[in-house]
């Protein structure tokens, strides 16, 4: 009678050993999936996890999560989970989840993204994979909607387009273990409804001088096979045609100079861009060419004078030195034929050397100067 009483008395006492229920999610399960415990138990259950890779215990993951950051394919990966309820324990319950290849996922680009009759075609194909394995590629081409068994490379070989045409490609990737999800893209030959397309115009060199070539540099898409040049000097249109630069014979200082360009594919026009409008910059005279006569006085004059390619009226500044230090003796000049451009007698034999320095200036800038040297024999002796 005591031993059938015991068992009752000890239910009576504790209570009925905890039950639980255990699922491992997700399922399936990937390398980047985290693993969650699903316990199914009454809220005065105490759960104690434990998690064991390929059958040995991890017994640093002691919580109902495993991060994704330690599972790789073809893991197996088991849980049990021990149930108590004040001091008794109830029946353990286990699951176990394998990890899953993951599939590689493809993403393809058509280039050109608009191409032409005859373009070579590209599908630029890429993959994710989630194992970082290895990811090979299968090509599938069709025109029109008919499958083209001959080619099942990435490119479509120049020569092949027609304008009109609809191709396409599907792009299956595969990983060592499985074939992915597959990726396509479209593209019609010669659809570019708006036209090649100029994205930018500049005129070089900037800045530009009476003496510059102006170049248009244009930027536009790859269906632009040719450009006509519309070039305005002062807001009038001076040149038209294929000629994508300007002579300086079309303009003068100050004036202002732009450039419109339109793109074509051959058939289709692209919308016209202009460029920034340039100003047309003086251009300083260069140097003259002196000579030093010595008749008592020593008179620096101009054998041949400044060139100014504006053909501006050009002045000129003399300025004196004297001696190897170069000391400047302006305070000593007279004026023969112009201002400052000679040395008088009583003064041209004070140092062993002179030295006129000529500055040209056009009346808006400073050119180059030139300079000359006249030596006194026995100088330095």
């Amino acid at each position: 009678m005591t031993h059938v009483l015991l068992p009752l008395l000890l239910s009576a006492c504790l209570g009925d050993p905890p039950e639980i229920q255990l699922s491992i999610s997700p399922d399936p399960a990937y390398t980047d999936d985290p693993l969650f415990a699903e316990v199914q138990a009454t809220s005065d259950t105490e759960l104690v996890y434990r998690w064991f890779l390929e059958g040995v215990e991890r017994t640093d993951i002691t919580g109902p999560e495993v991060s994704y950051a330690e599972t790789t394919k073809f893991q197996k990966w088991t849980l049990i989970v021990l149930p108590t309820r004040g001091s008794v324990e109830g029946a353990p319950a286990w699951d176990s989840r394998i990890i899953s290849n993951s599939l590689p996922i493809a993403s393809v680009v058509i280039q050109p993204e608009l191409p032409q009759p005859g373009e070579e075609l590209v599908a630029a194909a890429t993959a994710a994979d989630a194992d970082n394995d290895a990811v090979q590629f299968l090509f599938a081409w069709s025109r029109d909607g008919e499958v083209l068994p001959e080619y099942t490379r990435s490119n479509i070989p120049a020569g092949v387009t027609a304008l009109g045409d609809t191709w396409s490609v599907s792009v299956t990737p595969r990983d060592p273990d499985d074939r992915g999800v597959i990726a396509d893209d479209t593209v019609i030959i010669g659809d570019d409804a708006t036209g090649p397309e100029i994205y930018d115009v500049t005129i070089s060199p900037d800045p530009a001088y009476t003496t510059s070539t102006l170049v248009a540099v244009v930027t536009a898409s790859s269906a632009t096979v040719s450009t006509t040049y519309t070039w305005v000097v002062n807001d009038v249109d001076v040149q038209e045609g294929v000629a994508g630069t300007l002579a300086g014979s079309w303009f003068v200082k100050h004036d202002t100079v732009q450039v419109r360009v339109i793109g074509s594919d051959g058939s289709v026009p692209s919308a016209e861009v202009a460029s920034e409008v340039i100003d047309i910059h003086n251009s300083p005279p260069g140097p003259p060419t002196l000579s030093i006569t010595a008749a008592g006085s020593l008179k620096c004059g101009i054998l041949a004078a400044s060139v100014d390619a504006d053909e501006d009226i050009v002045s000129y500044r003399f300025t004196w030195t004297a001696g190897p230090d170069g000391t400047n003796i302006d305070d000593l000049t007279t004026d023969s034929t112009l201002t400052g451009d000679t040395i008088p007698a009583e003064s041209a034999t004070l140092y062993p050397s002179y030295t006129c320095t000529v500055t040209p200036f056009d009346g808006e800038a400073w050119g180059a100067p030139a300079s000359v040297t006249y030596t006194l024999e026995g100088a330095g002796g």
